[in-house]
């Protein structure tokens, strides 16, 4: 390439010819119109699969909410009523009165000509009940409602706050979706009365000015539009509102795509065990298989003597209950005070009477330093404070294993130094064993027994042994970088290697 500047002759400079012909080779060509026919099928057919499976769990959830009733969590119901329910009247009544006035106002013109506008009763009462009225229920609720609902998931997707119910041994569809099914279906109905009646009296409000009373039009639609028309609309709202949400994908694999490659380590009873390495090399990927999240491509996780991989059903339960995790968002519920998160595993999968779990989780609090912010909310606490009820949430149930990720991050060095301590003396005092991923060199140097190091470019181990090991004893030059605080020799664009769908 010819007549570049000085400056931009030296950046191409920087740019290995092994490495260009390795970026020019794996770019994806366009694919044939079969070839976008075909992947558009696919990809309709596993949408219509998974919307089949939706329906059929969801199905056989809320038969069990009707056989076990608790399981509907009676206060998140109701606050889900009250939210989209509630809330939604003043809108609701306001489109639907606009719309008896429209329809009354439509039909008045052609009705006039025959002398027949008390007809109007007719057309709105009929169209208003049967029709309109369950009709723009729920599509106001899907609008309104479904999209807030599904923010909500989304919101508690980035926060982790689905992992952690998963990794709580919670099934999420059962936690989260049966709940705003539930409420969506008890809500429709009842807003659909009220969309009902406010499409009437917008249908009135255009025959009083023609000369028509109150009773006139009360009696024409009474006697036009009866008790099977009412049930017939109704039904109808039981329906659309048991459709309004489809939550999907809560959980995800990592298909056939290799982060990390033949990884093996033992972690010790009462240890704290760190998992290090740099930026990209799959230290929170590989937290996250030995927490059950994801299934290995290939190997397996053991859990004090057990197979988590292959483990299922109660099986599972059982073991996903040994231990807790601490996710790097803190994942507490915000719709939950802090105590009302700490007592949540307490609730599900304890028969402790209301009282001894309020004294457990303040008891849990007080160990984490925070038993006067138990009524608080998760938004108004500070970052290190929603660490910390995090961890107390985790240990609700005992758990002889605590898993942490990256529990320093975005934490002032105060904070951070105050949440090593805490893990130190969770760990002396109780004798808690900890996994924790991180790559705070302070955090390593004050609380590690021992530790693993990995690398991205390899995706395997490069190191295990003590900090102080490592950190005096090992040859390895990624391992003296990164106790050293040095930085890749050259740092030029040519040490990056390419390497595909191999890279992580």
């Amino acid at each position: 390439m010819r007549g570049l500047s000085d400056d931009l002759d030296q950046i191409l400079r920087l740019i290995a010819d092994e490495n260009l012909e390795a970026l020019q080779a794996g770019r994806p060509r366009t694919p044939s119109l079969p070839e976008e026919i075909g992947a558009a099928t696919r990809d309709f057919l596993g949408d219509l699969r998974e919307q089949v499976a939706f329906l059929g769990a969801m199905a056989a959830e809320l038969a069990g909410a009707i056989v076990h009733p608790g399981r509907l969590r009676g206060k998140e119901v109701k606050r889900l009523v009250i939210t989209a329910g509630v809330n939604a009247l003043p809108i609701v009544s306001l489109l639907s009165l606009l719309i008896g006035l429209m329809v009354g106002f439509e039909s008045a013109g052609p009705l006039s000509q025959f002398g027949a506008e008390i007809l109007i009763a007719n057309m709105v009462g009929f169209g208003s009940i049967r029709e309109l009225g369950p009709m723009m229920t729920a599509i106001m609720l899907a609008g309104r409602s479904g999209a807030a609902f599904a923010a909500e998931l989304g919101t508690m997707k980035v926060n982790e706050e689905l992992a952690a119910l998963t990794t709580m041994g919670l099934d999420p569809l059962r936690f989260l979706a049966l709940q705003r099914v539930a409420a969506g279906t008890i809500l429709t109905p009842l807003l659909t009365v009220f969309t009902m009646f406010a499409g009437m009296v917008g249908g009135s409000l255009v025959m009083l000015p023609l000369g028509f009373s109150i009773s006139e039009i009360y009696h024409q639609m009474a006697t036009q539009v009866g008790l099977p028309d009412i049930a017939f609309g109704l039904g109808k709202s039981v329906v659309f509102g048991a459709m309004v949400i489809a939550v999907k994908h809560l959980a995800a694999g990592y298909g056939g795509r290799r982060i990390l490659r033949d990884i093996n380590f033992t972690v010790r009873r009462g240890e704290v065990f760190a998992i290090i390495g740099g930026s990209g090399c799959g230290k929170s990927t590989l937290l996250k298989h030995m927490i059950g999240l994801f299934p290995p491509l290939e190997g397996e996780v053991w859990i004090e003597g057990e197979n988590l991989v292959s483990a299922r059903g109660e099986a599972r339960a059982r073991l996903l209950a040994r231990f807790g995790v601490v996710y790097q968002s803190g994942a507490l519920f915000g719709s939950m005070t802090v105590a009302e998160n700490v007592r949540l595993p307490l609730e599900e999968f304890t028969d402790l009477p209301p009282v001894a779990r309020e004294h457990v989780a303040l008891a849990k609090l007080q160990v984490v330093g925070l038993a006067g912010a138990a009524n608080r909310m998760p938004a108004e606490l500070s970052g290190g404070m929603q660490k910390r009820a995090a961890i107390a949430r985790a240990l609700a149930l005992d758990p002889r294993i605590l898993f942490l990720d990256e529990p320093s991050a975005g934490l002032d060095p105060v904070t951070s130094a105050g949440l090593d301590a805490l893990i130190k003396q969770l760990s002396d005092d109780f004798g808690i064993t900890f996994v924790i991923v991180t790559h705070e060199l302070a955090s390593i140097n004050a609380i590690a027994h021992r530790l693993i190091m990995l690398e991205a470019q390899s995706g395997t181990v490069i190191a295990e042994g003590s900090p102080a090991e490592l950190r005096e004893h090992s040859a390895h030059p990624a391992v003296q970088r990164f106790f050293n605080l040095q930085a890749a020799p050259g740092g030029t664009i040519s040490e990056v290697k390419f390497h595909g769908s191999e890279n992580a």
